[in-house]
């Protein structure tokens, strides 16, 4: 459980930390920004190897709430919202992603006019439906560190895209949200519906894909309802 709970705290710290504006320009000047993104990449994938290893082998024995069929089934729903942010993510040019800040001059497209950080908020709700579907005390605190790293991840992502692009990002900024469709409640921006079925279509496939193989992937099989 410690484990667990120590190498959540290192995956997620090291997220938030190499992108601390101030460590990541430190680390540019010496390695340059392939070297970072290289550097990025491996810490990530070196730290999530480390905590899904940990988070398999720890039995799961105490609950702070038992599995129940109405909490399953929100789950599944949350996750299929998830797959679509997800998917939704990467079918439209998002001026925080690395390469892409010209882009915030557009204006959002697509799931960005959901909010600005669908691919944050797809991980959000993946954490956040399987801690409702587990649990146990372990799979709360393995799930809940992508949780954290989604709500926390935003609102760094925010304030360093702020200091980068400065006026576009505002404009940015004030055309969408960072909770799911505020903007559009708010009257800032609107839905396009074209422009969201590529999203919905294509997650509901793969989603559907997930569902079938989950017990391949995860060892748990998944049944209807």
């Amino acid at each position: 459980m410690s484990q667990v709970f120590l190498l959540g705290l290192l995956f997620v710290g090291s997220h938030f930390g190499m992108s601390h504006a101030p460590v990541r320009s430190s680390l540019v000047a010496r390695v340059g920004e392939g070297g970072f993104l290289g550097l990025y990449s491996l810490v990530s994938a070196a730290t999530l190897v480390l905590l899904v290893l940990a988070y398999t082998e720890v039995s799961r024995l105490l609950y702070w709430w038992y599995p129940d069929p109405n909490l399953n089934l929100l789950a599944k729903v949350m996750m299929w919202v998830a797959v679509v942010f997800v998917v939704g993510s990467f079918m439209a040019p998002n001026p925080s992603s690395v390469g892409m800040g010209e882009k915030a001059k557009d204006g959002p497209e697509g799931m960005l006019r959901v909010t600005r950080h669908p691919l944050l908020w797809g991980v959000g709700i993946w954490g956040g439906a399987h801690v409702l579907a587990n649990g146990d005390v372990v799979s709360v605190v393995f799930f809940g560190w992508f949780v954290v790293l989604a709500v926390g991840g935003a609102l760094l992502l925010d304030a360093k895209k702020s200091g980068q692009l400065g006026e576009d990002w505002q404009e940015f900024s004030r055309q969408t949200s960072l909770l799911p469709f505020g903007a559009v409640l708010s009257g800032r921006t609107s839905l396009v519906v074209s422009e969201l079925i590529g999203p919905l279509a294509l997650g509901s496939v793969i989603y559907a894909l997930m569902y079938w193989g989950h017990r391949w992937l995860s060892g748990v099989e998944l049944t209807l309802f």
